[in-house]
């Protein structure tokens, strides 16, 4: 028998899976390449800090534990969230609901249209609720024949929810709405030409920037779809034994009440009474201060508490809890090195001479596509939007007024930046390619030629908006 030939995406990702190391080892990589370049730009001491400027040593040490909360943040939403979708009741009305498409095709448009919506309500419920969707579709789909390749399944689905995260929850928007937060970041001279705040109607909910989301999602949903393997292909990566055995466990419902110790596990009012007392925090937070104070601690509060209303008993919370741990193993190790990476970016002050590199060749007309670029550039060395904010506002707002750009502009620019790039980075892979159980290196193909042809998109767009 002829031996099957592998096709164009099974070779590239074979590519990637030769050159590119784990996720982990990439962030060791990048930090290289972030000190040779503070050395060799702004001749950062190595060991011995200056009156002016720290060294690298002292960059990395006194930064690399600064985004433990954050950690911990990641780590509970994502688990949380896992929870809350494989919870009793929440995997009957996901299991019914994600049922519904009958086709390949329908499939991917149920998972990537709720997917991208919710990405634009709040970027967590996105990030952490698309790969949840992708799960039960794929379980549902398989149950009625229908074949799909799990890695590209996912990565269409992920990258659609990054196309549209710039919503009313992204880091530059929500700081933009803080009465008096820009501000604080700039030079006196520029602060006295901003407003006290820019709301999230008037920057996310603009219409340019929703016609320009909605394009980009649906390119990205035309191109990654016609990138779709065979499904006769030898090579095709589709629903696995294991896989369908994780995406499908459900937790021992049975109840023994034989001592104490195990009534007051199975106990079904103390789950219902501490999550309904987190539930009633939560929501009183988001009436009193608004969408725009909601962030991941609100976000986190109220899956802890739907978490436990749903599982009713503290042992079944505890059980899925455990079970969703080995998932978020990424977080704990990989974000010390990016916090790291960006101690030396700031401390050495290489992300000034960066941004004035940038910056040195901008114009009214090319300002928006340039920040932009910038901001998708940086973004791989320092991928957490709103830490990236603070390091680019003192050199991007100013110059932003005195292009006469608008400020709402700009600030829709940098997150579309944000965006294309978070594609590359494992850092934000970790999460979906995890919950999924795929190899990282699967979703690159597709990841690798999305960023691509949106880099292409959104610099032309960003173009047309001044």
């Amino acid at each position: 028998m002829e031996k099957q030939k592998k096709g164009k995406i099974e070779k590239l990702s074979d590519f990637f899976e030769r050159v590119l190391p784990d996720s982990i080892t990439i962030a060791f990589i990048l930090m290289i390449i972030v000190i040779i370049l503070a050395i060799a730009l702004t001749g950062a001491p190595l060991i011995t800090s200056t009156e002016n400027q720290l060294s690298i040593v002292d960059s990395i040490g006194q930064n690399f534990w600064n985004l433990l909360a954050f950690s911990m943040q990641m780590c509970l939403a994502s688990i949380l969230g896992t929870v809350v979708a494989k919870s009793p009741p929440a995997s009957k009305i996901l299991g019914k609901a994600c049922a519904v498409p009958n086709s390949v095709l329908a499939c991917y448009l149920f998972s990537c249209i709720l997917s991208g919506a919710l990405s634009w309500i709040h970027w967590a419920v996105g990030w952490f609720g698309c790969i949840v969707i992708a799960k039960q579709i794929m379980v549902q789909a398989h149950n009625k024949g229908l074949k799909i390749h799990t890695p590209h399944f996912v990565a269409t689905t992920f990258i659609i929810c990054l196309m549209m995260g710039q919503g009313p929850s992204a880091s530059q928007i929500a700081f933009g709405a803080t009465p008096g937060y820009l501000k604080s970041l700039v030079d006196p001279s520029t602060a006295s030409g901003l407003k006290d705040y820019y709301t999230i109607i008037e920057v996310a909910c603009q219409p340019k920037a929703i016609i320009t989301e909605l394009l980009a999602a649906a390119l990205m949903f035309i191109l990654l779809y016609k990138m779709r393997p065979k499904e006769d292909a030898k090579f095709f990566d589709g629903m696995t034994k294991e896989r369908l055995i994780d995406y499908t466990a459900t937790p021992d419902l049975s109840a023994d009440k034989s001592t104490l110790a195990k009534r007051l596990s199975n106990s079904a009012v103390i789950g219902v009474l501490m999550g309904g007392l987190f539930l009633v925090y939560a929501i009183k937070g988001l009436i009193t201060k608004g969408f725009a104070g909601f962030g991941i601690n609100e976000f986190n509060m109220i899956l802890f508490g739907l978490c436990l209303v749903l599982c009713l008993r503290p042992r079944i919370f505890g059980e899925l809890f455990k079970e969703s741990v080995t998932s978020v193993w990424g977080f704990i190790v990989q974000f010390p090195i990016y916090a790291a990476i960006f101690g030396v970016m700031t401390g050495t002050g290489l992300d000034s001479v960066i941004s004035n590199a940038f910056l040195s060749i901008a114009s009214t007309r090319t300002w928006p596509s340039i920040a932009y670029v910038y901001s998708a550039f940086l973004d791989i060395f320092v991928p957490s939007g709103g830490s990236k904010f603070i390091i680019e506002a003192p050199y991007i707002i100013p110059i932003t007024q005195q292009l006469n750009v608008d400020i709402k502009t700009i600030l829709m620019s940098y997150g579309f930046g944000d965006n294309c790039t978070n594609m590359l980075t494992p850092f934000w892979w970790i999460a979906p390619c995890g919950m999924a159980k795929i190899d990282y290196h699967k979703v690159m193909p597709y990841a690798v030629v999305a960023c691509g042809v949106s880099v292409v998109y959104f610099t032309i767009a960003m173009f047309f908006w001044v």
